[in-house]
């Protein structure tokens, strides 16, 4: 056995649309991409969840399916945020962008220092999950 995962453990998904996260979930669980999931409907409640979890690395997603429209705490925001986060967070937690825009330029700055590894455009679908499992950011991820 050569001792290399095929499942992520933890995922979350940030969005504050209810039928998107539902979708979201429903995808990620049918696609073998992970374990477990857990959705946060704001990045406020997100980065509160990780402060909280810190030091329950069981409890740190590995991924973090970010919505970037959202009010209050757009996911620009919320990656400022995260980025100031404690190591034990940073570290083990990358971020995958769900957008309904293309807005890939403005991610440039995340994506060259790896806090943002993969650009999803919505819906996320099983064909697009596929493509980030088949991904090097993925296959990274699962080392």
């Amino acid at each position: 056995m050569s001792g290399k995962r095929e499942l992520l453990d933890l995922v979350m998904i940030i969005d504050d649309h209810d039928i998107s996260n539902f979708m979201a979930q429903q995808v990620i669980i049918n696609s073998n991409i992970a374990s477990r999931s857990v959705i946060q409907p704001a990045g406020f409640s997100a980065i509160n969840y990780l402060k909280k979890y810190k030091d329950r690395k069981d409890f740190i997603p590995e991924v973090i399916f970010l919505d970037i429209d959202m009010p209050v705490l757009d996911g620009f925001e919320f990656i400022e945020r995260f980025v100031k986060l404690p190591e034990e967070i940073t570290a083990h937690c990358k971020i995958v962008i769900l957008s309904a825009h293309d807005k890939m330029k403005e991610m440039k700055k995340w994506m060259d220092d790896g806090t943002v590894i993969y650009y999803i455009i919505k819906p996320l679908t099983p064909f697009i999950l596929e493509e980030f499992k088949r991904s090097q950011a993925y296959r990274q991820l699962l080392k």
